[in-house]
């Protein structure tokens, strides 16, 4: 008997699973074929996100779950296209990309879940303009978050640093930190160590954005208003911050 999946390429490893590039012999169309490396918290995380957050175009979409003689197995949709860790856009470009992922952002949050690792990684381009956030193995009820640093360091809102939990104001921090990558090819918070980098965030010690590429001063002080150190002051909802980077 043909086995279901005939592996192309693999394309990811990280520490908790593999995502192959695979032909899936019963749909007829290319996937992408996720498998955990062991038993975690993260493979189960993501099977309850896909289980209650709505399909949506702006997320990546699950196909199919089950196991085979390697174990668990999880189809998700195949996306063609670079993330936003090897794609730089000026502003107009800039500005549609964003506003898909708020509105990707928007629906987990809607449905009672932060994502909980936003990062230029785990956003992907399908077109130029129009952006699909993937990886939602940390993506948590937003009533159960707990404190954790798990994650890109570079994203992480300082509070985070703090031991406080992930939170939709935390999640907001993250998109203005891609929107800094975004634009400039930079993250605004940098250093050589990881200390350098919590502290870089805690004291906002960053070259302003207008020196390092051409901004208007209303996307520069939308981005400030995401990275406000107070989460307190950063917009309340992914809605609320895709109000004000449209009006």
């Amino acid at each position: 008997m043909q086995p279901r999946f005939e592996i192309l390429d693999l394309v990811h490893r990280s520490a908790f699973s593999t995502v192959e590039r695979a032909l899936d012999h019963q749909s007829g169309s290319v996937v992408a074929l996720k498998r955990p490396l062991k038993p975690s918290d993260h493979w189960q995380r993501e099977a309850l996100a896909f289980d209650h957050i709505p399909p949506h175009a702006n997320l990546i979409r699950r196909l199919d779950e089950g196991s085979d003689e390697r174990g668990p197995f999880r189809v998700l949709e195949w996306i063609t296209g670079p993330s936003l860790d090897a794609f730089h856009a000026y502003e107009p470009k800039a500005r549609r990309i964003l506003r898909s992922i708020l509105h990707g952002l928007a629906a987990i949050h809607d449905a009672g879940f932060i994502h909980g690792d936003l990062s230029p990684a785990n956003v992907l381009l399908p077109t130029e303009a129009e952006a699909k956030l993937i990886d939602l193995g940390t993506a948590t009820p937003i009533a159960e978050a707990m404190p954790n640093l798990v994650g890109s360091i570079h994203c992480m809102a300082p509070e985070r640093f703090d031991n406080a939990q992930p939170s939709v104001a935390s999640d907001l921090y993250a998109v203005g930190v891609i929107a800094c990558h975004l634009l400039s090819g930079r993250y605004p918070f940098e250093g050589d160590t990881t200390a350098q980098i919590i502290t870089s965030h805690h004291r906002q010690q960053r070259q302003p954005l207008r020196d390092q590429c051409a901004i208007t001063p209303a996307l520069g002080a939308w981005i400030n208003h995401l990275l406000a150190r107070n989460p307190a002051q950063r917009p309340a909802t992914a809605t609320h911050a895709l109000a004000l980077l449209t009006s």
